[in-house]
């Protein structure tokens, strides 16, 4: 199997050290104007892809403002795409759409795909009842992306696993807080985003690139149950609520008896 890659920047490296590990891809052309690293068994550096014949699939992992250019190149290969978030310009989306349903296109909200966000969903599903709360926080410092904020680069994260595990069809009282510190970001670094998604789930979404630690948690609340994801961690924390928690007049932290269950999604 022949691989295209397109970029060989920070993720276009990581899809190459990735596909290396795969028996069935016995070749990997990148392309890439400015690189001249070379990257070992199996790869080949480019200088032109457009005559490359057998080429089973082509990723974009190059700078956002030429994912555009690429995607209309790689139409003539007739390939399945595989394009690095976002897949392209806000302004583009509607002039292009076009062009982007004619495309096999995949873009990288690999998050859908992880056993953990599995594991949820099926503890979601045998709840039965909705959801009251959920928390997303997605934080860490740096990198600064000067093509696009971190609503596109971070949250579409949160907002795509939000509607794997609800199924998101309204949204109401949308309210969204952002802002850039830095003069050296030319977008914005920190987005605070609430809203209400079918009638009855209150969400709220922190993310930004500005922040001490790095912090990828997930908090569910349910009348009866509260699921907790750290990503950090690698583990799933299941909290029930027992009865006598609704019978006291005063909520305080310390008189909450919970039944709790631990374990790794791996």
């Amino acid at each position: 199997m022949k691989i295209l890659i397109i970029g060989a920047g920070y993720w276009g490296r990581k899809i190459i050290n990735v596909l290396k590990n795969f028996k069935k891809v016995k070749k990997i052309y990148i392309y890439d104007p400015y690189e001249k690293n070379k990257y070992g068994d199996k790869t080949t550096l480019i200088k032109n892809f457009e005559n490359k014949k057998n080429i089973k699939f082509a990723f974009i992992a190059s700078p956002l403002k030429h994912h555009l250019y690429y995607l209309k190149k790689l139409k003539k290969l007739n390939v399945p795409i595989f394009v690095e978030k976002p897949t392209v310009n806000r302004g583009e989306i509607k002039k292009e759409m076009k062009l982007l349903k004619s495309l096999r296109v995949f873009t990288g909200y690999v998050y859908l795909y992880k056993k953990f966000i599995k594991q949820i969903r099926k503890i979601i599903v045998k709840e039965k009842s909705k959801p009251l709360f959920i928390n997303f926080e997605r934080k860490n410092l740096g990198p600064v992306r000067n093509d696009t904020s971190v609503l596109y680069d971070l949250a579409s994260h949160d907002l795509s696993i939000l509607n794997y595990l609800l199924n998101v069809k309204k949204i109401d009282n949308l309210k969204v807080l952002k802002n850039r510190f830095f003069n050296f970001s030319k977008n914005d670094d920190i987005f605070h985003i609430l809203m209400k998604i079918n009638d009855q789930t209150l969400v709220n979404i922190n993310v930004t690139w500005f922040n001490a630690i790095k912090e990828r948690k997930i908090t569910i609340f349910f009348k009866h149950i509260i699921i907790h994801y750290d990503e950090m961690t690698n583990i799933i924390t299941e909290k029930k609520i027992t009865k006598n928690f609704y019978k006291r007049e005063i909520y305080n932290v310390d008189h909450i008896k919970i039944k709790e269950k631990n374990y790794t999604s791996k």
